[in-house]
């Protein structure tokens, strides 16, 4: 079909951007209740584990690299980004997503002794072995996951993710009051792959199986070389830091390191990279007209932006008063963690989007290299701060890296659509605008309040900034303001059986 008739018989603009706002809106709303579910297991969490039983699941999930090139999500990806697919090919797909994970899980049993070794730690390797056992699982799902997304059907894939990740959570704290230490983190994951299997399974239908037919699995793998080299270089970005940071240090620094990054990361990729997986398909469903998906790229960066940069200014400013409060004392080091890692996150859903927009393109060499750029910069800080310093040295340069190369990231996006630099500062600089102003008023009132009890000083940096917020967005940038509540309130005009097949 060439691009006109494509474009002729693409859903209406109206269902679209409907579907991707409904999309958005669930999406948000349950990484918000998931948040709050996270937050309660990691204070639970930071009262019944030590920082060396967290460091031992960084450096057991550093491992997992090596199979992430084997990952049934790279078939997930390319399942959505066709948009139509036969019964056979679903099918074989299936079958080729548990290969590969069952392929990823041999891997780490046979890299589970070296593990141990290379980080002299002997209680990795059974981590490792944990883990190892819950990937064929997570295998099961692919098929489903995909047909959802396709159908647009945002809403369920949120209820789904929402309700694993209050098993996960509620299943770790769980284990650890019982004493099982390390464990109560990757045991977890076994059932919530389970959970994840059965309710997509529900949410989606029977869909067409049959016998496994290994000579029709390398049409499918012929797109995924490159899928796979991003698969791999995403999990390095995530914990390529937590493997150098364990080849130089213990255990308990590299706790410290993770606990932090968890707690800095957890908001962010809770809305951002749920937000990508909304984003994705909608972007596959417009791929024929150019201009169409370039405003819809830009609206998200803009839209993105303006909710992540309050967020990581809240978790600056915010990051000493609650850890003191809450937390035990023994997390106090991974204060300067969070900070700087909050900073470098400020660029994040540039990132993200750019990947959405190349996966949607179907462009896997060039979102493979942009994304090996980012994860050997973020490792290459690591090393480098490993070396000359602790926890709170090693985020210092991972956070100033991260802030640059999601920069660079999100100037690939643009330069698909022919924009450049101009582009991406006019959707940078108006967020970073009301950040940078509301970060140093709220640093100098930390500094006043000293002495004023815990409480009342997470009180006033948090009324501060989030007024601040609003009071600078109201004078200056009242357009953009304007677009993210639009946005954020409004409703598609049909249901996902009004919409047209794909072209």
């Amino acid at each position: 079909m060439n691009c006109a008739a494509a474009i002729a018989t693409a859903p209406p603009p109206a269902a679209i951007g409907g579907h991707a706002a409904r999309g958005a809106f669930w999406t948000i709303l349950f990484s918000a209740g998931s948040k709050l579910v996270t937050l309660g297991s990691q204070i639970a969490l930071a009262w019944l584990l030590l920082p060396r039983e967290l460091g031992l699941v960084a450096l057991a999930l550093s491992i997992t690299c090596l199979a992430s090139p084997l990952s049934a999500s790279v078939l997930q990806r390319i399942l959505i980004q066709r948009q139509r697919s036969a019964d056979d090919e679903v099918g074989q797909a299936f079958w080729l997503a548990l290969v590969m994970n069952v392929s990823g899980a041999l891997v780490l049993l046979a890299a589970s002794p070296v593990a141990a070794l290379l980080f002299k730690e002997p209680s990795v390797a059974p981590l490792v072995l944990v883990i190892a056992v819950a990937l064929p699982l997570q295998a099961l799902p692919t098929i489903y996951a995909a047909a959802l997304y396709r159908r647009l059907e945002f809403r369920s894939v949120a209820m789904i993710q929402f309700a694993q990740g209050i098993l996960q959570n509620v299943s770790a704290v769980t284990l650890a009051t019982l004493g099982c230490g390390a464990y109560s983190l990757v045991w977890p994951m076994v059932g919530s792959a389970l959970f994840a299997a059965v309710a997509f399974r529900q949410a989606t239908g029977r869909l067409a199986i049959g016998r496994p037919q290994p000579r029709l699995w390398l049409a499918l793998l012929a797109p995924a070389v490159w899928l796979m080299a991003y698969a791999l270089f995403t999990a390095l970005q995530t914990a390529g830091s937590n493997f150098v940071i364990g080849l130089a240090h213990d255990s308990r620094v590299s706790g410290i390191y993770y606990w932090g990054f968890l707690v800095s990361s957890q908001a962010i990729f809770l809305v951002a990279t749920n937000l990508q997986g909304v984003l994705f398909p909608v972007l596959c469903k417009i791929n024929p007209d150019s201009e169409r998906q370039y405003r819809a790229f830009a609206q998200a960066c803009r839209t993105l932006m303006l909710v992540i940069v309050p967020v990581c200014v809240l978790q600056i400013l915010l990051a000493r008063p609650l850890i003191e409060l809450v937390f035990h004392d023994r997390w106090l080091p991974a204060v300067p963690v969070v900070q700087w890692l909050s900073l470098g996150l400020l660029t994040q859903p540039l990132s993200i989007l750019t990947a959405s927009l190349l996966l949607a393109r179907g462009q896997y060499r060039q979102l493979a290299l942009v994304t090996a750029g980012v994860a050997l910069a973020v490792t290459g800080a690591a090393a480098f701060g490993a070396q000359s310093g602790g926890a709170d040295g090693i985020a210092r340069y991972t956070g100033l890296t991260l802030l640059l190369a999601n920069a660079l990231a999100g100037w690939v996006g643009y330069r698909q659509f022919q924009r450049g630099w101009c582009a991406l500062l006019a959707t940078i600089i108006p967020p970073l605008a009301l950040g940078l102003p509301i970060l140093a008023g709220g640093w100098w009132l930390a500094g006043a309040t000293v002495g004023n009890g815990l409480l009342f000083q997470a009180a006033a940096l948090a009324t501060f900034s989030l007024g601040g917020f609003a009071l600078l967005g109201k004078l200056f940038f009242p357009r953009a303001v304007v677009e993210l509540l639009t946005h954020l309130r409004s409703r598609p005009e049909t249901s996902p059986q009004d919409l047209p097949p794909p072209s």
